[in-house]
């Protein structure tokens, strides 16, 4: 015969539901809403778009210079592809991850609303950059976006 208890342990069972968390934590619909509605406030719905001026402007095929392009938020299918992505398996870096991203939130350049890993390596750098801080903010909101670095690393 084993020397271990069976059945539930002794004493008596806890009383009630678990305990709430404070109401500083606790999340309710309103809340959320508002932190998803508005600039600055918390990260923007997927579905958001934001125009953005390019510093430099996009040439497109045509010869045109495009200086207004289109972003979103980051969705989980975008880091899905993207850690899928062919291209990131062979080659699991920072710029390979920023052009990949780039390629599927950026929504629309100009009037071209195919935008392809080419397109996103033929930009400049500062246009490249503007595109990369809308898209945070958008995605984590304004008062998460880190500061802005010199120089064109960033």
């Amino acid at each position: 015969m084993s020397d271990k208890p069976s059945g539930p342990p002794a004493g008596p069972p806890p009383a009630g539901p678990p305990p709430t968390p404070p109401s500083s934590t606790a999340f309710t619909q309103e809340s959320v809403e508002a932190e998803m509605n508005g600039f600055g406030q918390g990260p923007a719905r997927t579905s958001h778009r934001e125009t953005i001026r390019l510093p430099v402007g996009f040439e497109l095929g045509n010869g045109e210079l495009a200086t207004e392009a289109e972003v979103r938020a980051v969705t989980g299918a975008d880091e899905l592809y993207i850690g899928m992505s062919s291209q990131y398996n062979r080659n699991p870096n920072d710029l390979v991850y920023k052009t990949l991203l780039l390629s599927r939130t950026i929504t629309r350049i100009g009037p071209k609303t195919n935008i392809t890993m080419s397109d996103v390596g033929k930009m400049h750098a500062l246009d490249v950059r503007a595109l990369e801080y809308a898209v945070y903010r958008l995605t984590y909101g304004e008062e998460n976006v880190p500061p802005e670095e010199p120089g064109p690393g960033g």
